[in-house]
């Protein structure tokens, strides 16, 4: 997990973004949620020396060593550590969203931290028996969820820094 502080600029691009991007999210404010992530994700890559393209595609965010990376972000007022949260996504997304690999991130704009949790590969995140399937309406710790979902503990999740060592 690494963590970061907010860029105030990122900010600025994340609240100035259309509605049109980051829009198939079943959370409230998930355009700036998923702009944050995003943004995140890239300078820990840069920061890593990974080299990436950023795409303009509504399946996935990144090309990274010739993969497609699609960055999961959820707002987490307190994301602890690995071992005590989950990312969750949509099973829409199973058939219908094509992309490698799942990159998660938490954000906390109160305390201006976004939180890279680590990676997984997308076939890997749905068939993995360390997941947890849901159905529309469970609840899923306090909240019922909107539509089908999976659940995946952060613990799970192999370390961004590990990206660095793929050959391409």
């Amino acid at each position: 997990m690494i963590i970061l502080k907010i860029d105030p600029n990122w900010l600025d691009i994340a609240y100035g973004e259309p509605e049109t991007l980051n829009h198939q999210s079943v959370n409230s404010n998930s355009k700036i949620t998923g702009t944050l992530g995003e943004l995140a994700t890239c300078q820990v890559l840069d920061g890593l020396g990974i080299s990436f393209d950023f795409a303009d595609s509504k399946d996935y965010d990144l090309i990274v060593k010739g993969l497609r990376f699609d960055v999961k972000s959820s707002r987490a007022p307190k994301y602890g550590n690995r071992e005590a949260g989950n990312g969750l996504v949509t099973a829409y997304l199973r058939d219908h969203q094509e992309c490698d690999v799942y990159i998660f991130c938490c954000v906390n704009i109160d305390k201006d931290e976004i939180a890279v949790m680590g990676y997984c590969s997308k076939e890997w995140f749905w068939t993995t028996k360390k997941g947890n399937d849901y159905a529309a309406g469970e609840i899923v710790k306090t909240r019922r969820i909107k539509s089908d979902a999976r659940l995946l503990g952060y613990r799970y999740l192999k370390d961004i820094e590990e990206i660095a060592k793929w050959k391409a």
